[in-house]
Order: structure tokens, then C-alpha cells, then sequence
């Protein structure tokens, strides 16, 4: 609701190498204006969710876990790695590419977007 989502595109997914990477999409939108600039792609699944705007973002990531995944359980394996971004990018400049932070949860099972200052 910040600014317009298509900096998740450029920063994460725009390459087709990153595309092939990522299944899904969720959107979770709780500030009751329209979501703008949702990244589009032919290759990922995009869903959206409407929630109250209570609870900041870990009741959006809350939310996820619990009606997203686990109703879902079958449609993600071992080797499914689940990013949460949140919808500002006022610390955009200093986030860890897609490729770092894949490869941080692979070896981790874990990474934080932030690199440690």
C-alpha cells in the first residue's frame, strides 16, 4: 500500500532464471486500497488476500503459515524455500539478492533479507 509492488519484480524475479525458481505468489494486502503494481508473469501463480489491517506483518506471515500452507501442506516439499517481503523497500538498497538469500536458505534452512551491519 506503500508504493507500488513492482520493485519485488526487479529485485527478485525479473530475471527468467529467477522465474523458473519461484512457483507462487502471495499478496496480502490490509490497507483496503488496490494493490499496484503486482509483478505479472506467465510462469508464476499469483494470489491475492484481502486481510483487516490489524497485526503489522507478522499476522499477514501468521496468516500464511497457518490457512496458506497448512491447508496447502501437500503443494510444498523439502526442497520449497517460502520468502516474506514486505510491501516498503525503504531498506531496498541494502537487502541480499535473490540468489544470496536462496542459497543462505539452502544451506541454513533460513535467511534473513538484511545483511548483518
Amino acid at each position: 500500500c506503500d508504493k507500488p509492488l513492482g520493485y519485488i519484480f526487479e529485485k527478485f524475479i525479473k530475471s527468467r532464471e529467477n522465474q523458473d525458481r519461484v512457483a507462487s505468489i502471495t499478496i496480502v494486502s490490509k490497507c483496503g486500497n488496490p494493490v499496484v503494481g503486482a509483478p505479472e508473469s506467465e510462469h508464476i501463480q499469483i494470489e491475492f488476500f484481502t486481510l483487516p489491517n490489524v497485526g503489522r506483518c507478522d499476522h499477514s506471515y501468521a496468516y500464511w503459515i497457518s490457512y496458506v500452507a497448512y491447508n496447502d501442506v501437500d503443494m510444498y516439499g523439502d526442497d520449497d524455500i517460502v520468502y516474506f517481503i514486505k510491501d516498503n523497500d525503504y531498506s531496498f538498497e541494502r537487502w541480499r539478492s535473490f540468489e544470496d538469500m536462496l542459497g543462505l536458505a539452502m544451506t541454513n534452512g533460513f535467511a534473513w533479507g538484511l545483511p548483518q551491519i
